[in-house]
């Protein structure tokens, strides 16, 4: 993945919320759970979120967004390990969108 270099440097806190939407678009209703425990959140937690249905992946990252080590790269590895080729690829698309609008 020769994107994952980039995203390093990338704080979720200056991440778009276009990108939050789509990864939710993904990840909701299946797949936010296995995100949050990697993201390490507790059931608890996961279980408050989960009442928040269609926004639930959102939601989780717009909080992990507020600690001080969340940054793309790190959603990046962990979409990996999850086997979420579509939420890497989507990723990739933002980090390309970005980089042609930083470049213009």
């Amino acid at each position: 993945m020769s994107f994952l270099p980039v995203a390093q440097d990338l704080h979720m806190s200056k991440v778009t919320i276009d990108l939050y939407e789509e990864l939710g678009h993904l990840l909701n209703p299946e797949g936010w759970r296995m995100l949050a425990g990697k993201l390490g959140y507790t059931i608890g937690q996961a279980n408050n979120y989960g009442l928040l249905q269609n926004r639930v992946t959102q939601e989780i990252l717009t909080d992990w967004s507020t600690k001080k080590d969340s940054n793309l790269y790190t959603l990046a590895l962990y979409l990996m390990q999850m086997n979420r080729h579509d939420c890497l690829g989507k990723i990739k698309d933002y980090l390309e969108r970005l980089n042609r609008t930083t470049n213009v």
